[in-house]
């Protein structure tokens, strides 16, 4: 039986990993961070990390053959951002919960994933605290397009800036065409190269409304599927 990794996908400082395995089983664990792969070291006791890795787990007993490795990547945040959301995602697609869109974790391209929010006809509305004013070069945020199963790109996304969260700076106003779309999937950034200074990122990704004629379900209600804000 493969062992299980425990520990927080995303963290700010530290945080622990703890292998459990069958009784009597041998584990061993290897990690990667960057480029750099350790040998398979003995797990014996639960360890601290505080970088960015992929961490691997195997286990055997003694006269069975070994398991599958398990593998669980953890990322290490950049800073300790708070966000406001003033739109509700939908309870089957969370993406992890509030801090989903700051928590540095990006999904692979599968809105199963469990890594997406999903906004069933509505509008997401965020607003990041970055803590104090900072030098900010880009913003973007990851998007999902994935029309069978009625993911749609936002129509719009507009992205702001504030000091003081009463005066907003306008930086980027993206808009989708509503022209058919093909129905390759994409895991897309919408936003732009800025150079600023402030504390506060207030993103809006417009929903597209009833879809349109070209789509087999056209005038049913689409999705919006993100999965982070990316402050640079």
């Amino acid at each position: 039986m493969a062992p299980t990794i425990t520990v927080e996908r995303s963290f700010l400082d530290e945080t622990t990993v703890t292998i459990s395995s069958e009784k009597g089983a041998r584990t061993e664990y290897r990690t990667t961070a960057v480029i750099d792969t350790t040998d398979w070291e003995l797990y014996t006791e639960p360890f601290n990390i505080n970088e960015s890795m992929t961490i691997e787990a195997r286990s055997q007993k003694q006269v069975a053959s070994a398991s599958g490795i398990v593998k669980a990547i953890v990322i290490k945040r950049k800073a300790d951002w708070a966000i406001e959301l003033f739109s509700e995602y939908n309870n089957q697609y969370t993406g992890g919960g509030d801090m989903a869109l700051i928590d540095g974790i990006r999904s692979r391209p599968d809105y199963k994933s469990g890594d997406f929010q999903g906004y069933w006809g509505e509008d997401l509305n965020a607003i990041v605290d970055l803590g104090a004013k900072t030098a900010i070069s880009s913003i973007h945020l990851s998007y999902l397009k994935d029309t069978k199963p009625w993911i749609f790109p936002p129509s719009a996304v507009v992205i702001e800036t504030s000091a003081d969260k009463e005066i907003w700076e306008p930086y980027s106003s993206i808009t989708f065409s509503l022209e058919p779309l093909e129905e390759d999937v994409e895991h897309g950034l919408a936003g732009a190269e800025i150079f600023t200074l402030a504390r506060y990122v207030r993103v809006k990704a417009v929903n597209w409304g009833p879809m349109p004629s070209w789509h087999i379900s056209a005038g049913e209600t689409p999705w919006i599927f993100v999965d982070e804000i990316l402050i640079d």
